[in-house]
């Protein structure tokens, strides 16, 4: 190579660079990089624009857990109200099933109020001794009386709650009249104000000989109560005699399983 060639190269070395990349660079046009240009496990988190790599550039079903940093999916404990921080904002409505739960997970504290139902309880784990007992009301009067020769009321159970009850009276009647030949006493529990709806039950007792004083008589009805309202105990001895009524007791036991009316 000549010395004046030489020279020239030393002198335009720059431009000779700058010709050459011009011409050569051609060889990549638009569309020509693709994976194979880059050497495996080369990229790293330098080589990515910030927030550039979407959702349409994961395949589906391939992060798993250690992709996921830890507290990555946050809750909603933080809100301003309690009950309604059951759902987090990132989780789909019913997404998550009793398989994604670890066992012991859930207690009482973290269900809603009335969200459970008698199908999500291990009956086996209940103990019926500590169960509360049944709602329930009692009426009772010692003396109610001379008996009318028609029906008096002798005694009421008053300002039941709506609901449906079982409800269980008696009363004991006892022929005062020592000469009365005979005696006839019939008493009902009446269950309700209405005559069209209410409920019924009837007890009497005979003697036509005068030897038997007195006899208990027991009424029970079930009646559904649609507002507040009263049960009483009516009797009667057709002015045979003189009766007379004590140890009178009236007990409303709310039902919880008994839907719509039912007839004493």
């Amino acid at each position: 190579m000549s010395a004046r060639i030489a020279a020239f190269i030393r002198q335009n070395v720059t431009g000779l660079i700058a010709i050459f990349i011009a011409l050569g660079g051609t060889a990549y046009a638009n569309n020509e990089w693709t994976g194979a240009n880059i050497v495996d496990g080369s990229l790293t988190t330098a080589d990515y624009k910030n927030d550039n790599i979407r959702s349409l550039d994961v395949r589906d079903a391939t992060l798993g857990s250690a992709d996921l940093a830890p507290d990555a999916i946050p809750s909603d404990d933080e809100c301003a109200n309690f009950f309604f921080c059951f759902s987090s904002t990132k989780i789909a409505d019913r997404a998550v099933g009793a398989s994604e739960i670890s066992p012991g997970a859930v207690g009482t504290s973290e269900a809603a109020p009335n969200s459970l139902t008698g199908s999500d309880i291990n009956e086996s784990t209940l103990n019926a001794f500590s169960l509360a007992g049944p709602v329930s009301y009692t009426f009772a009067d010692n003396d109610t009386g001379q008996i009318c020769n028609g029906y008096c009321t002798e005694g009421s159970l008053k300002f039941i709650p709506p609901g449906t009850y079982l409800l269980m009276g008696k009363i004991q009647a006892t022929q005062e009249d020592l000469s009365a030949d005979s005696t006839l006493v019939d008493c009902e529990m009446v269950a309700g104000s209405d005559p069209a709806t209410h409920d019924v039950d009837f007890a009497g007792y005979g003697d036509l000989n005068g030897d038997f004083l007195g006899a208990t008589l027991p009424m029970q009805v079930v009646h559904t109560f649609d507002t507040t309202d009263n049960a009483s105990i009516q009797c009667r001895d057709y002015d045979d005699g003189s009766s007379f009524g004590s140890d009178l007791k009236i007990t409303a036991i709310k039902l919880g399983a008994v839907n719509g009316r039912a007839t004493g």
